[in-house]
C-alpha cells in the first residue's frame, strides 16, 4: 500500500466517525453495510434466545408457548426504555441485585477489586476489635483476662442470723455477693456492687480509676477512653459532675465545672487552633457572660452568649485594639466567625459609604472649581478678544493715517509737479514771446 492509498484509507476512517448525513458516498456505503451486519447479528441473537425460551417452556410442560413468546419477542426492550433520573437509578439497582441471568440460571456474585479490598479491611478491623475487647473472645480464640478483685480485697459481710430454728446463720458471704465474676473490676465492694476505690475496665476499653458508689463512678476519679480522651475530676452517679478537666483526643481541653456529664457552670475551653473561651456554660454550650479569643487572627469578643452563640450586648475587639460595642442579637445569634464577618462587612459598607460621600463632595468641589475656571476662561477670552479688537482698531487707524499721509505726500508731489510744469510753460511762453520780439 503506497502513501496515497494509506492517506485515502485514513480519510475514510475519519469520515466514518462523522454523522451519516455529512459522510461521503463511499463512507455512507460502508456505514450502511456495518449497520446491516449489526442488525443481522442482533436478529440472530434474538432468534437464538427465542429458541432457548421455547425449549425451556417445552421442557417445563407449558402448552401456551406462543402466547408467552409474543410477550418476549424483544428481550432488551426494557433496557432501551427511557427512564428518568430516579427511575434509572432504581432500575440499575434492580439489575445489580439480580441473582439469576436472563435464562434463569443462578449467577455467581463477582466483587470488584475495590469491594474486595473494602471487605478485607472490614474483616481485619472486626478481628482487631474482637482482640481489643477485654471481655470477649478474640478472633483466634484468645480470651483477654479482665480485671479481677482478689477475695481479700472484696472482704466478707457480717454474719447474718435468720429467725431462730428456721435458718442457719449466713457467713462467709463476699461483699460482691458473687458478682465479681460479671465485672471487669478491681477494687472495693458493697452489697454486690463496686463501692469505694477501684479500677473498672468497660467493654469498649474505657478504664476508670477512682471512687465508686452503688456500682457507679461517684467522687474523684480518672477515665481514659479508647480514643485517647482523658477526664480527671469529680463524678456523680456515673457522669462527670463538679470540677473536672477533659483532654480530648482531638486536642481540645476543657477545664471547669460539669453537670450530668455536660459542661455546665464556669469553665475554659481551648481549641487546637488556640481559640479560647472563658466564661459561663449551660448544658454543654456557651451561655451567659464570656470571652472568646483567637490568637491567630487577633480578634476577641467579650459579652453575652446564648445556646453556644454570640447573642446580646458585647464588644468585638479588633487586632489593633479598637472595640465595637453594640447589641449583637442578629438572626438568633452568631458564631465567632459570623460575628467577625458581619463586623468587617459593616466596616466595608461604612468605608464604601464614606468613600462615596467623599467622592460626591469632591465632585461638587470639582464642579465649583470647574465652573469658576470656565468663568475665568470666559473672562480671559473676552478680555483677549477686546484687546484684539482694540489692537485691530489701532492697526486699522494707523493704516488709515499712513495711507492718508501717503496721499498727502502724493498730493504735494503732484502739486509740485504741476507747479514745475507751470513754471516751465511760463518760461516757454516768455521765451516764445522773446523770440517773437527778436524776430520783429
Amino acid at each position: 500500500m503506497n502513501e496515497r492509498q494509506r492517506r485515502a484509507q485514513a480519510a475514510l476512517a475519519a469520515d466514518l466517525d462523522n454523522e451519516p448525513e455529512s459522510m461521503t458516498e463511499a463512507a455512507q456505503k460502508i456505514y450502511a453495510e456495518r449497520r446491516r451486519k449489526e442488525e443481522r447479528a442482533k436478529r440472530k441473537a434474538e432468534e437464538k434466545k427465542q429458541r432457548i425460551y421455547r425449549t425451556l417452556m417445552r421442557k417445563a410442560g407449558i402448552t401456551s408457548r406462543k402466547k408467552h413468546l409474543d410477550h418476549i419477542k424483544d428481550s432488551t426492550a426494557s433496557d432501551r426504555m427511557p427512564h428518568g433520573a430516579v427511575s434509572d437509578d432504581i432500575y440499575q439497582n434492580l439489575i445489580k441485585a439480580r441473582k439469576f441471568d436472563q435464562y434463569n440460571r443462578p449467577t455467581k456474585e463477582v466483587m470488584s477489586k475495590e469491594e474486595m479490598k473494602l471487605k478485607e479491611v472490614k474483616d481485619s478491623l472486626g478481628a482487631l476489635a474482637a482482640q481489643l475487647s477485654p471481655d470477649k473472645e478474640g478472633a483466634k480464640g484468645k480470651t483477654f483476662k479482665p480485671l479481677v478483685t482478689p477475695k481479700w480485697v472484696i472482704g466478707y459481710k457480717k454474719e447474718e442470723h435468720g429467725p431462730p430454728g428456721l435458718a442457719p446463720p449466713r457467713n462467709n458471704v463476699l461483699n460482691s455477693e458473687g458478682n465479681e465474676h460479671h465485672y471487669s473490676y478491681d477494687g472495693l465492694w458493697k452489697d454486690g456492687k463496686p463501692h469505694g476505690g477501684g479500677r473498672y475496665k468497660f467493654a469498649d476499653g474505657c478504664l476508670y480509676v477512682g471512687v465508686f458508689k452503688d456500682g457507679k463512678p461517684h467522687g474523684e476519679g480518672k477515665a481514659q477512653y479508647p480514643g485517647g480522651t482523658v477526664y480527671r475530676g469529680h463524678w456523680r452517679f456515673g457522669k462527670p459532675d463538679g470540677e473536672g478537666k477533659m483532654t480530648y483526643h482531638t486536642g481540645q481541653i476543657y477545664d471547669g465545672q460539669w453537670k450530668e456529664g455536660k459542661r455546665h457552670g464556669e469553665g475554659t475551653l481551648i481549641q487546637p487552633s488556640g481559640v479560647t473561651y472563658v466564661g459561663d456554660w449551660y448544658r454543654g454550650k456557651y451561655h451567659g457572660r464570656g470571652e472568646l479569643t483567637s490568637p491567630t487572627t487577633g480578634y476577641s469578643f467579650i459579652g453575652r452568649f446564648s445556646a453556644g452563640k454570640i447573642n446580646g450586648s458585647g464588644a468585638l475587639v479588633y487586632p489593633d485594639g479598637t472595640r465595637d460595642t453594640r447589641d449583637w442579637n442578629q438572626n438568633n445569634g452568631m458564631t465567632f466567625k459570623e460575628c467577625i464577618e458581619f463586623a468587617l462587612a459593616e466596616k466595608a459598607k461604612d468605608a464604601a459609604r464614606r468613600t462615596q460621600d467623599r467622592d460626591a463632595a469632591f465632585a461638587v468641589r470639582l464642579a465649583v472649581k470647574l465652573n469658576t475656571y470656565v468663568e475665568s476662561v470666559k473672562e480671559t477670552i473676552a478680555l483677549k478678544r477686546e484687546e484684539a479688537a482694540l489692537e485691530a482698531e489701532r492697526i486699522r487707524r494707523e493704516k488709515l493715517a499712513e495711507q492718508k499721509k501717503r496721499q498727502e505726500e502724493m498730493r504735494e508731489k503732484a502739486l509740485m509737479l504741476l507747479a514745475k510744469s507751470a513754471d516751465d510753460d511760463a518760461e516757454d511762453i516768455v521765451t516764445t514771446k522773446k523770440d517773437a520780439t527778436d524776430e520783429i
